[in-house]
């Protein structure tokens, strides 16, 4: 290994919920609230060992020198910013990481490491920590055991697919999650999103991550959505509400009952009463491209 490579871990943390606090605040305050949980965040990495790279936006990339410190300090992040959550403006944070060979130059740093954590983030909604199966393997017994494969997918560099890991960090995170209970079983089925387009209606429950856009092998494709993305978002349900997640390029726009208008970009909104989904653009197609929403 040369003298500019090292093995360490790398950590992304992304401030979720933050593009509609700025829409709904104005920009002073949403940066104050964004900025509290950025500094909070940081001064929780350092304190366990880990080094700030740099911050994009509302993220943090920090590479830490052993898995055990990532590790703890990743679920010292979740704790303290949902204790913290009602002072933090209802902002959460989503953690991804991973462990291998990075390349240090200057004070960036290199690798098919940092995109795996990078993918491994981009994976993860408000309140989780999603890492790799290398990860959990190399952790200590007692952080080991709070990871479970939870899925299987491709990334970027990567040959062979890999195993996704969610690190439980509360009690309640298994329920949501990964085993599909903790609400009962009859609760956990009563508990269901109601999607309308056109004539069409869709049941989206709390053990389903459901795929929409413009592509047919979405589990709600609507061909017609010309400025939509293939695979342009998708509703999970996790910590107790359905949560819409943009992953588009013209990015998504939803307006609630009380006519509030948010637009997403690579962002995750809360689903909550009934309203209407439009995907990459503002209202200004087809209304049979409307997607209508009620719990």
């Amino acid at each position: 290994m040369t003298e500019n490579q090292h093995v360490n871990v790398i950590l992304f943390a992304d401030i979720v919920g933050s593009t509609s606090l700025y829409e709904t605040l104005g920009n002073a305050p949403a940066k104050q609230a964004v900025d509290g949980v950025l500094e909070i965040i940081s001064e929780i990495a350092r304190q366990h060992g880990g080094t700030i790279i740099k911050y994009i936006g509302d993220e943090m990339l920090v590479r830490f020198p052993d898995p055990d410190q990532a590790c703890v300090a990743a679920v010292e992040m979740q704790e303290v910013t949902v204790t913290k959550k009602q002072e933090l403006r209802e902002l959460t944070i989503k953690v991804g990481m991973d462990y291998g060979p990075v390349i240090l130059d200057g004070d960036d740093v290199f690798g098919n490491t940092v995109n795996v954590a990078a993918r491994m983030a981009s994976v993860a909604v408000g309140g989780q920590i999603v890492t790799t199966e290398h990860f959990l393997n190399n952790l200590s017994g007692s952080n080991r055991s709070m990871g479970k494969v939870f899925d299987r997918t491709r990334v970027r560099g990567k040959a062979e697919p890999i195993n996704l890991v969610m690190m439980l960090w509360e009690e309640s995170e298994d329920a949501t999650r990964v085993a599909g209970k903790g609400l009962t079983e009859t609760r956990a089925l009563s508990v269901r999103l109601v999607l309308s387009v056109a004539d069409d209606e869709y049941s989206v429950g709390t053990t389903d991550s459901f795929t929409i856009g413009r592509g047919l092998a979405c589990d709600l494709a609507i061909p017609s959505a010309l400025l939509a993305s293939r695979t342009h978002a998708r509703i999970e349900y996790t910590r107790g509400q359905f949560v819409l997640i943009d992953q588009s390029t013209n990015g998504t726009w939803v307006r609630s009952a009380d006519g509030n208008l948010v637009s997403l970009r690579r962002d995750e909104f809360k689903l909550w009463g009934e309203g209407v989904i439009c995907l990459g653009s503002e209202f200004e197609d087809e209304a049979d491209c409307h997607i209508h929403y009620r719990q």
